[in-house]
Parts: structure tokens; sequence; C-alpha cells
């Protein structure tokens, strides 16, 4: 290294000393220099042509002395020209004379000459640690003989490492790019993995709480109920679910159609035809399990029921006929048959609510819901191929079929349409389908979101006049969000990192374009500088750029204390990329620069054709956004005006706004598509359903319909009907079933008597009361005694009564009373037991015709206080009005009317043993840690005691809202009971063969039990059915609630079952809606603190930091308004994350010109009419170097200018010296012809020839202009290409970016000059700056 400076100093020394010497001896022509001089001496630099006519320049310049006469003067011409004559330039009285454009060339390269020399001397001093403090160095001293580096230490070494980086980077600049983008490659492919999308919409909505962590453990250990997994169990299989939601129209915007019409069963039939129907279904179907076919053809659908094939077309003469449910006929069961059929247990597993809403009771006229349910079970536990069907047939059929069907349900009823629209709208979702469909909806959301950045290319690559540069500017980009992604570690990426992605990419060129323009300034306003010190010096500045973006980047960071997932996911990712997008700028936009301008441009000039040259070097834009600079000060000059006319639009848009979002209705969590598309829509009407299971069992194809007494394996019984009457007599009326022997010969009788209607309100022994009158009616004068056996009155399926004429069914109750045994008189009786079957009708319905049956002359008393039928609670028939006719689920019937009052869905509370749930909620979506309880032994009595109290007793206490229980431990008490065991299972029984045994009879247990290798019950879940809150809070409460009740019950019980927990889906949807916007508006209010913090930081003045913050809200008030009234978006989350975004977006401009105000840059920039520039004086270029010597060396005079060094230091580090900027402003340096500029005019500079406030005002505003305008450009075209994404998130985001990209300039550009020049601030020192000097001043009475 010192070999090579010292030959570089050595030429430079002999060119200096004899510039004519190459001329004399004709060996360097100084019009053309050598190759090599080029090469050492002065690398080309844009803007000065070719590598050869610069070095031409050079060499010429060189030539000439530094002081001449003035009249030996002589004008360089071109390097085309010959050089003239010396000619002899008149003078000036007050002013030393201007010199010529050609002399002005020489004496550059005379200086950069100088300038080279001195830094080859200064590196070589560095090198060989020469003492130098102080002294100049005339000459070049001695260097030792060999390259022989000194004996540095590892501190001196470091010290010069930065100054041989910049060296070696200027002077190999290709290398390095290379360099890093190979290093950046490799490690990113090290350490990549691959990409998992989160498809579950859910998870974006959740938050980080402990309802959302209890609820996904249960989720998760669904998979895992078994231990090992059996060949056998149906539920050990692969399945795949699909699940249908049907939605009756409106018609004329009033719902009086009903998914019970014919119209509406009949197009869902024909839908679900079409479905079984599809190749790929039919292949699927067959090639699955064939014990689980029925899950699949013909499916678990209502409409099974609704139209089933007869079997037999006349009751036979044992008294009943047969239905085969398959959904085939073309007549359909009435819906009250239906209906009575499934809620009274007929079709188990299926009851009325696997179909309906949980909150269905009843008339029909609100029943506009119904749910289908299709699956497909892998043949074996090995179900890779199997998935690979499915996944094929859900991309090729199942989804194109599945879209299309719903686009044409969508389409309204018009009544004068010769079309016949479907009256059903169709939603689905299940295995599968939902992921598909977002990763299409997100490759369609790409392929949009590539449009734009195209388009943002294109608009960079116009700024930047060169395409290279534009392509590495993007690259880097892409490389910043790789290396963010590789960094972060996120199991499954959700659509939050493909925002920021976005975000990154789209709105990131900012960075790059202001250092692009920082670094045409640069070498525009210090020309005669070295490469290497220009380089420092040009990281000092970029540092300062790049400032904002760091601050926002740890402004992102704060996003982690939110609650909702997907914004701390958003903000650690954000926050990641903008840090790695600032170090990459640094290390590889920088190198790209160089490489441009010293290889890469010289070749494109001299190689490429014309037009080629324009496409890879574009010249600069006719459209010039110095007009828009021009127009932002004069409306900053109106000062007072323009500040009132826009803080009355702010208020006004911030009262509207908080008005209409007062009102909206369902801000909080964060929708992911439209609302128009059927995702959003379908969610809420499938939360409205309990969450579907799949049935390990078939349900019974066959049934069975009888008359009444014909009870045996029947499911309904049926009988024809009178028209309805009123029975006010308070008698029932009776038929006895013919039999024989007669009464008359019997000794005893068993009387046997079925009644139909509502029973409700008496007691088993009113009936009784009320049978022992009509027997001793029956037989008054042989009665002799009445006796009954034990029990109670038992509820049978129930009878439907058709109407023969009409065709309208009623459904009543049918009831089977305690059996009488009557002893009669025995003196002629010869049998000695008779059995007697007697059928009484006690409301609004009689059959009409009973075969073997008779009428009493006798009638059946009702009880005196008997509740009767009012005219609003009957069965209106010939219409689908129905209500459900079910004595065993009473209580569900009760708590529907009342949940369908208040429009709300009862909710599912899930009570678990032996599984331990993590404390806390986790950071980021993903499988929370959980284990099995290794504490719970249910073979201990003590366990089952606990598992039974904690549903038995929830049933008592009244703030719990429990309505229905469905424990699976209370069916095995009855069923131990039943078989004559004892419950709890002895403590050396044998409860886990019992249990074994009861699943095996009871195959639903299977989803509620969690078994270990041996197969023995490990963990399990019970549920309760409660009363929701009205709103959120409510559920949150609900939830306190049953935390309580479990804690003390866990109290309570044994070691062995104390750590049950309770989770429910309707807590995890409470606790989101109650936490996510409040924790937004915490995370939004820290955003704008860190704001304040970062623009203080930056500007080191309270006053541009308040005057910043008041900008900034009153552009969120005028994005706001546009939000919420005319879009008329809810307050969520989300859009509150926007504004923050774009809030520190547009702040960024504000902050740079506010510090240009307060801390000037160490040079001005004199730019001429035709946007020509040039270099500084002498003396300024020389004081801000530092170099006093070469300062006066360089004066024009041969005099020296006095600076102050320490000033220029300071210049240099962004801390300006008045004597800098006074050798700065020479009346040399002014512009030699046009008009006056007023951002030139000597006229415009202030005391001690600093420029003036509206001075330096306009100049930050002109260099601001150029970044924001085209940052606005690419917004506005971004967000156009935006706005038709599938993805709510992203249109809403394209949305806001056009309107961020209209308010920007005004919000950046006018509101601080005109805020600054109003309050007529003339101190240029921040505050923070004074403040410190001032308690400087005060204290320094300590130290001194």
């Amino acid at each position: 290294v010192a070999g090579m400076f010292k030959k570089l100093g050595g030429r430079l020394e002999r060119s200096s000393r004899s510039p004519q010497a190459g001329a004399d001896s004709g060996k360097v022509d100084p019009v053309r220099p050598t190759k090599e001089d080029i090469d050492d001496d002065d690398p080309p630099r844009p803007g000065h042509g070719s590598g050869s006519a610069a070095a031409s320049n050079a060499a010429a310049s060189s030539a000439l002395p530094r002081t001449q006469p003035e009249s030996s003067r002589t004008q360089v011409a071109s390097p085309r020209t010959r050089v003239d004559v010396a000619q002899e330039v008149p003078a000036v009285v007050d002013r030393p004379p201007l010199e010529t454009r050609a002399q002005r060339r020489a004496t550059f390269g005379q200086r950069t000459v100088q300038r080279c020399r001195e830094s080859c001397i200064r590196v070589g001093d560095r090198i060989r640690r020469i003492p130098q403090e102080g002294v100049p160095v005339p000459h070049l001293p001695e260097l030792p003989s060999g390259p022989r580096l000194p004996n540095l230490s590892i501190g001196e070494r470091l010290a010069i490492l930065p100054d041989v980086y910049l060296y070696s980077l200027w002077k190999y600049p290709g290398p390095w790019l290379l360099g890093y983008l190979v290093v950046l490659s490799i490690a990113i492919g090290a350490a990549w993995r691959p990409v998992h999308v989160n498809t579950d919409i859910s998870a974006f909505r959740s938050v980080a709480g402990n309802a959302s962590t209890e609820y996904a453990v249960y989720r998760d250990s669904l998979r895992y109920t078994r231990a090992v997994k059996d060949e056998e169990q149906l539920g050990d299989r692969k399945t795949f679910q699909v699940e249908i939601i049907y939605e009756a129209k409106q018609q004329n915007g009033v719902r009086d159609s009903s998914v019970f019409s014919e119209a509406v069963l009949r197009d869902i039939r024909g839908f679900e035809h079409r479905l079984r129907s599809l190749a790929g279904w039919k292949r699927l179907c067959e090639s699955g399990d064939s014990r689980a076919k029925f899950r699949c053809d013909p499916g678990e659908s209502l409409g099974n029921y609704v139209w089933p094939r007869r079997l037999d077309n006349y009751i036979g003469p044992e008294g009943f006929f047969r239905l085969n449910f398959d959904g085939t006929a073309q007549e359909r069961l009435p819906m009250h048959a239906t209906l009575t059929l499934l809620a009274e247990g007929g079709a188990s597993p299926h009851d009325p609510w696997h179909f309906l809403p949980q909150h269905y009771t009843g008339p029909a006229s609100s029943a506009v819901l119904l749910r289908s349910l299709f699956a497909f079970t892998a043949p074996s536990l090995d179900h890779a191929g199997f998935s690979d069907q499915y996944s094929a047939f859900v991309k090729d059929e199942l989804y194109p079929m599945l879209l299309a069907e719903n686009s044409l349900s969508e389409a309204p009823l018009d009544e004068d349409s010769w079309d016949d629209p479907s009256n059903v709208k169709i939603y689905f979702k299940g295995t599968e389908l939902e992921d598909f469909e977002v990763v299409e909806a997100l490759k369609h959301d790409m392929r949009l979101a590539i449009g734009a950045l195209t388009v943002a290319i294109l608009i960079s690559w116009v700024h930047l006049q060169s395409l290279f540069l534009s392509v590495v500017m993007f690259l880097v980009l892409i490389m910043s969000v790789l290396l963010a992604y590789v960094m972060v570690h996120i199991e499954k990426l959700s659509l939050a990192s493909f925002l920021v992605t976005f975000i990154v990419i789209g709105l990131g060129g900012d960075s790059f374009l202001k250092l692009h323009d920082v670094w045409k300034r640069t070498k525009r306003d210090r020309p005669y500088i070295a490469p290497v010190d220009h380089l420092d010096y040009y990281y000092r500045i970029v540092a300062l750029q790049l400032l904002p973006v760091s601050m926002t980047a740890l402004i992102f960071f704060i996003h982690l204390i939110s609650l909702m997932r997907p914004l701390r996911e958003f903000g650690l990712f954000i926050a990641t990329c903008m840090l790695c997008r600032c170090v990459l700028s640094l290390i590889i936009f920088i190198p790209a620069m160089l490489f441009h301008e010293q290889t890469l441009l010289p070749r494109i000039e001299q190689h490429a054709p014309p037009w080629l040259r324009k496409v890879l070097e574009p010249p600069e834009p006719y459209l010039s956004w110095r007009k828009v600079a021009d127009i932002s000060m004069r409306a900053a000059n109106q000062g007072k005006r323009v500040l009132l006319v826009g803080a009355a639009v702010a208020v006004v848009a911030l009262i509207a706004s908080s008005a209409v979002a007062a009102t909206r209705e369902g801000g909080g969590l964060p929708g992911v598509f439209a609302e128009s598309h059927h995702r959003s829509t379908g969610r809420a009407l499938t939360d409205e359903f309990a969450e579907p299971r799949l049935t390990q069992v078939a349900a019974p194809l066959t049934a069975t319909m009888c008359e009444p007494w014909n009870s045996v394996g029947c499911v309904l019984h049926w009988c024809d009907t009178f028209e309805e009457t009123t029975n006010n007599t308070g008698e029932c009326e009776c038929h006895r079933k013919i039999t024989a022997p007669e009464f008359k010969n019997c000794t005893k009788i068993q009387v046997n008597a079925q009644v139909s209607g509502d029973l409700e309100g008496r007691s088993t022994a009113d009936w009784a009361t009320s049978l022992d009158e009509l027997i001793r009616r029956r037989w008054p004068d042989t009665v002799e005694t009445i006796s009954r056996q034990s029990g109670s009155m038992r509820a049978k399926p129930s009878i439907v009564f058709e109407h023969w004429e009409s065709g309208a069914t009623f459904v009543e109750n049918l009831t089977q009373l305690v059996a009488a045994e009557v002893t009669l008189s025995a003196s002629t009786k010869t049998d000695s037991a008779c059995n007697v079957m007697v059928f009484c009708t006690c409301g609004h319905h009689q059959c009409k015709h009973l075969a073997d049956y008779e009428a009493l002359d006798v009638k059946l008393p009702v009880p005196p206080e008997r509740r009767r039928l009012s005219g609003d609670d009957r069965d209106v028939s010939n219409s689908d009005s129905v209500a459900l006719v079910e004595p065993a689920r009473r209580r569900m019937s009760d708590l529907g009317v009342a949940a369908d009052s208040m429009g709300l869905d009862p909710i599912e509370v899930v009570v678990m043993f032996g599984i331990i749930p993590p404390k806390g909620g986790y950071v980021f979506d993903g499988t929370p840690p959980w284990a099995f309880d290794t504490t719970f032994e249910p073979n201990s009595p003590w366990s089952q005691r606990a598992m039974l109290k904690i549903c038995t007793d929830a049933e008592a206490i009244e703030n719990l809202q429990v309505y229905e229980t469905n424990c699976w431990i209370s069916d095995f008490r009855k069923w131990l009971l039943d078989q004559g065991e004892i419950f709890p299972v002895q403590r050396f029984g044998s409860f886990q063969d019992d249990l074994k045994r009861f699943v095996a009879d009871n195959p639903m247990v299977n989803s509620w039990i969690w078994l270990n290798e041996e197969g023995n019950m490990r963990a399990t879940s019970m549920f309760v059915k409660a009363r929701p809150g009205e709103d959120a809070q409510a559920t949150v409460k609900l939830r306190e609630d049953w935390l309580a009740y479990v804690g003390l019950k866990n109290s309570e019980a044994a070691t062995t079952a104390s750590q049950a927990w309770v989770t429910s889906k309707a807590w995890v949807e409470a606790e989101a809606f109650a936490e996510a916007l409040s924790s937004t508006w915490v995370v939004t209010g820290f955003s704008l603190l860190a704001i304040l913090v970062a623009g203080l930081l930056y500007t080191l003045d309270v006053e541009i930091m308040i005057i910043t913050i008041c900008i900034a809200i009153a552009a969120c008030c005028y994005l706001c308004f546009f939000m919420f009234c005319i879009f008329q978006w809810s307050l969520g989350p989300w859009e509150l994350i926007m504004m923050t975004v774009f809030l520190t977006y547009t702040v960024e401009p504000v902050f740079r010109i506010g510090r240009d105000f307060v801390l000037p840059p160490p040079t001005v920039s004199f730019a001429t009419d035709d946007n020509s520039s040039r270099p500084l004086g002498d003396g300024a270029a020389a004081a801000i170097e530092g170099h006093a010597e070469a300062a006066g060396q360089a004066h024009p005079d041969g005099g020296t200018d006095t600076a102050d060094v320490d000033g220029a230091d300071n210049a240099v580090s962004g801390h300006p010296a008045s004597t800098t900027m006074e050798l700065a402003v020479r009346r040399n340096d002014m512009p030699e012809v046009g008009r006056k500029d007023p951002e030139t005019d000597s006229s415009a500079l202030g005391d001690g020839g600093v420029d003036c406030p509206e001075m330096a005002l306009r100049r930050s505003v002109k260099q601001q202009t150029g970044a924001v305008m085209t940052n606005s450009l690419k917004l506005f075209v971004s967000g156009i290409f935006l706005l038709p994404c599938d993805f709510q998130l992203f249109s809403r985001l394209g949305a806001v970016g056009i309107i961020v990209s209209l308010i920007l300039a005004p919000c950046t550009l006018i509101p601080l000059p005109a805020v600054l020049l109003v309050l007529r601030r003339t101190r240029r020192e921040p505050d923070l700056k004074v403040v410190a000097e001032l308690l400087h001043d005060k204290c320094a009475w300590l130290w001194t």
C-alpha cells in the first residue's frame, strides 16, 4: 500500500512541478493525456462527457499556472478546438476580474491535482504513522525501501480501516457490490425455511389472551385424541369436510320466505344433486372408507328427511308404512313431521340443531338458514394419496363449481324476469376449501401488487435516470424483506406479513430516491474534494438522512405491546424490514452508484446506440417539480389565511369523522375479505350454527310410521283427521282397541292408555285420577279395586294428524299414562286377566279412521286446572308454520324463544380434564405448547365424582346461565345403574373396561375422550350450553364467572381431578372485541409519543416538533374524514394502524424541512436558470476541507483566508460555522449571466452572509419536492392497482394510498414554512442546543 501511494504521490508531484515538461519533450500531449494519467490522476465524473474528454480537460487545466497577470490570462477552448493566444481582459475597478469558463476549467484541474496529492500524502502519513502535527508537508517524504507496513496496534489498525475501506470502495465498487450480493444471497439461502401461509381467517382476528390460548389448545388437542391410531376407528381416519350454508332470499326487502318453503327446498335438493353428480365427488366417495360413505352419499342434509322415498304405498295389516331417507322422492314429508322426527331422536345422531341455527325453535317464518354437511374419509391411516386426490378435486371441480353456484345464487329475485333465479343463497366452507380460496385470493392480489410495483419501478427509473439503479433499488428492497423473514422466526405468515411486503417494497423506495438526490447534490456542491473525503462526507450526510427511517422502524417495535397477534407480527416484521433496508442501502446502493458512475455510465455513452442509451439512462423528464415548490412557497407566504383555512377544515373533518365512526356498527375486529365477498357474509351466518361434529355412525336410513298403539320400532304415529275442532268440554274422546276375549269374561283388566295433546302442567297423579274415573264410568258396577305400578308418564313418538282433503298436517304429543290394574267382581268370570288398550285424543284433532278400534261411550275427564292451548300457540298447518313439539328438550324450546327475542345464539362451554394449557398468551400465531396432566386419574372415584359434580352443580348457579348440559359422565352413570352396577366405579374396579363397553354402545363419546397407548382414557371434555351475554363485555363477565366456578370446584376436588379448566369459542370472540381496539389505541398513543421523541432527537427543536405533530394530526383528520365519512368504514385496529403508518410516512419530509431550517447544511448550492450548477468558492472549499494552507494557495489573490479550522470540521460533521458560510458566499462565485434568482441573489442573504429564513425554507422545500411528488405519484398509481383486491386489507390500503397521495404534498410542503414565516422566527439554532449552551454556561463554574 505504501509503495502504491509513493508512486501515486510522486507522479502527482512531478506533474505539479513541471506542468509543461510533457509538452516540451513531446512525450505527453497536453490535450490528450495518457491512459495512465486518466486512471491515476482524474477519474471520470458524471456530467463531464466521456472519460477521454474529462481527462483532456484535466490535463489542459493542469498546464496553467495557479496565478497569472491579468494581461497574460488565456482562454482554453473545448477539447475539440485549439488553445487561443493570450488576450488581455479589461480590469474592473470595484471587483476582481471574472474568470472565463475555460479558465475556471483549468483552475479546476489544477486544484483537483493538488487535492489528490494532498489526500495521498495524508493517507500515506496515516499508514506510516509519521508525526506531522502542525507541520506542513510541502513534499512527499521518502518511503522505506519495499512495501513494508509499520508495526501498528490493533486500535491504530482499526482507526485506519474506514479510510482504507472508502478508498477501496471508490477504486473497486464493482467487486464490492458483487461481493455484498453474493454474501447476502448465501446467508439468506443458508437460513431459508419453507414459507407457510396461515390461511386460518380466525387467526387474523385473534388476540394474545388467555381465552384465545386455551381455545387454541383445545382445538389442537383434538388431533391427539388417540395416542395409537386404530385402523378400525373412523375418528382416526383423515376426513375432509364440506359445509354448505343456505339462506332464503328476501323478496321486496322483507324476509317473507323460509328455508322450509317448497321452492327453497327444491332448489337445495337440485344443488346437492348437482354436487353429488361431480365426477370427482363420485370417485372420492367410492374410493373412501365404505363405512363412512353415508357422509358423502347422501350426506348429512335435511333434504334427505324432507324428500324420503316411500317403501310402502299404503298402511299394511300390521299398521305401519316405511320410508327411506335418501332425498330422492318427488313428494316431501311435511315439515311438522320431519322436525318432530329429528327432535325426538328418531334420526339419531341427527337432531334439528345439526341442520338449523342454535336459537331456532319456530315458527318457520324465522327459519331463514339451513346447513348441510358432507365429508370424505380416507380408506386407511395412510392418507397421502387420498389427500392429493382431494386437493386436485378441490382445485379442478369443487371450488369452481361452488364459486359459480354462489355467484348465481346472489342474483336477486325478479318476478318480471324470464329467468328463474335461485330462491336461496349459497355459502360454503370446509377443509382445504378455505385454504385454497385464501391462496387463490392471495395470488390474485399479488398479481395486482406486482402491477403496482412495476409502475413504481418505472417511476423510480425515470426519477433516478438509470435503469440499473432502479433495478438495484428494488433488488435491495426485496433482499431486505427476505433477510427480515429469515431473521424473524414466524411459523406461519399471516396477511399482515404480506401487507408489510407491499408497504416496504412499494413505499420504501423514497429513501433511495433521497440518497440519489443527496449524492448528486454533494457532487455538485463539493466538486473539489477528494473522492475518499467525498465518500466520507456523503456517508455522514446519508446517516442523517436515514435517521428518520431508523427511528420509524424503532417506532414499529411498539406494536409488540398490542394484544392482537397479527399486529405484533406486522410491527416486528416491518421494523426488521426497515432496519435491513437502511443497512443494505448503505452497503449495496452506494457501491452501485459508484459503479454506475465510474464504469457503467461511460461505457453506455461510448458504446450504446442512442435509443438504448435513452432506455438505460433516460434524460431528465420534462415535468419539473420546481413549479410545485414555487406554488407551495407562495401558499406558505399567505401565512395566516392558509393556516386558518387548514385548521378549520381539520376541525370539521375531525368532528364529522368522530360522529360517523361512533354510530357505525361492526367496529372492533378486522375483516379479511371485502363485505361483498361470500366469506364475509357467510362467516356471520356460520357462527349461528353449533360447531359441526362428524357423526361416527350413520343415521337410520329407513324409518317406520305407525298407527296409534303400534309403537314397536316406530319413529312417528300417523292417522287421518277431521277438521280442527275446539275441545271445550273438558273431556277427551277415547277409543278401545278390539281384542279377544271380551271384558265380561275377565277377572282382572290391565288398562294401558295413550293420550294425544299437550299434557303440560298436570302431574302423573292428576292423570291417574282421570283414568280411574274413566274406568269407573266404563265398568261402574263390577270394579272392585284399581291399583298401579310404580312409575310416571312416558313420552311416546308424536302423532301426525293429516287432513286428507286439504293435505294439512298437525303434530301433537303422544303420552303413555301409567297402566292401571283393575280387579272386577269374580262371580261370573272364567278368564283370569285381560289387556285393554285405550287411545284418547285430548288435543285439537281426532283420528278419523282407526282400524280395529271402537269408540267408547265414556270420555276421559281432563284434570280441572289443565292449561289449554291458546289460539296463538296452535299449529297452523297449510303454511309451513311449525312449532317443535319436544317434551324431552322442552328447556331448549323455552330458551330458544328468549334467545330468538334477543337475537342471540347460545354459546357452547367446554370443560376440560387431563390437559394443561400454557399460562398467558403466546406472541405470534402458531400452536401453543400444552401437555397432558399426569395428576389426572379417572380411575379414582373422587375424579369421577368431581367430573359429575362440575356438570350437575352448574345448573343451579344462576350467573352461569346454563340451560343444557351434555356431559357423557351423566350418561355413563345412568348406563351403570341400568347395568345393575354402582357409580362411581369401585376403587379397585374396572373403570377403563366399563368405559370401553360404554363407548361401544355410544360411539359419539369417542370424540369427547383422549386415549393413551393402552386405549385408556387420560383426558376428557364435557359440554354445557349457556345463554350468551348481550355484548362483548357481558360475555367476558360470563367467562369470569365460569372461571371462578371452576376454580372453586378445583379447590374442593381431590388432587386427581383438580386442574379442570373451561373454554369457549364465544369467549375468544368477546375477548378480541373487548381488547383489540383498546390495545390498538394504546399502541397508537405510544407511537405518537415515540414520533415526538424521534423528532426531538432528529431536529433538536421543541417548537419544530410541536408544529410537526399538529401537522400530522391535521393530516390524520383529513384521512379519517375520507375513511369514515366517504368510504363508510368502521373504526377498527387496522384502520388505526393505517393511520399510524401514513402518519410516520407524512412526518418524515416535515422532519427534514425542520432540520434544514434549524441545522443548515454545510454548503449552499447555487443554481442557474439552465439548471446547471457552479462550484463553491475556492476559499470555501478549502475551509470546508479543513486545510488552511490549501485555502490560501487556492485564493486568486494568493492570500490566505482566515478560517476557523475547527468550525470547518464541524461543518463537515453537519454543524456549520459562520466562517464557513462567509467563505462559501463570495462575490466571485455568483452566476455570470442571466437574471437574478431570488434563491441565489445576495440580497436574500442575512447578516453575516447566512441566508434568510424564507430563503432557507425555499431551498428546503425545493429539495424535498421531488421525492414527495414522486412518492405521491407512486402511491396514487399503486392505490389504483390495489383497489380491486380480494382481501379487504389490501383494497383499503389502496384507497388510503390514493387519499394520502392527494394530501401528502400540501401537508408536508406548506404548513411548516407557513407557521415559521408567521412566527417570524429568525433564530437558526435548535432549542435544545440553545438550552444546552445556556446550561453549560450556568454550570461552567462546576469544572472551571
